[in-house]
């Protein structure tokens, strides 16, 4: 078997059971890898107006509604703290995602 057969058949697995397959060849991919592997299980917390934490949850929940208003959103990213302010507006998606830079999480809208 070749390793692209290989690398099929373990995504093809993976996907079966609700995951994902991520190589690595060597120690900076997998480095990378296990850090998409972890974007979805990050706790995070959105906090009031006043600072007090309204909700606390993991990235794999895929949406929340609140009503319109400031907040702000703090993920904690495998020790690395993220924190944005976030508006909702009335009638309007509001989405946010994580994503690698280099070695770091950041916030993309």
């Amino acid at each position: 078997m070749t390793g692209q057969n290989v690398e099929a058949e373990l995504g093809a697995l993976a996907g079966s059971t609700g995951g994902r397959y991520h190589g690595a060849q060597d120690g900076t991919r997998l480095a990378r890898a296990l850090m998409l592997a972890a974007r979805q299980w990050l706790p995070y917390d959105i906090l009031g107006a006043s600072g007090r934490v309204l909700v606390s949850a993991q990235m794999s929940e895929l949406s929340r509604e609140l009503p319109p208003g400031a907040y702000r959103i703090r993920i904690d990213a495998l020790g690395q703290v993220l924190e944005e302010p976030l508006t909702i507006v009335p009638d309007q998606t509001t989405s946010l995602a994580i994503a690698i830079e280099g070695e770091r999480f950041v916030i993309r809208r």
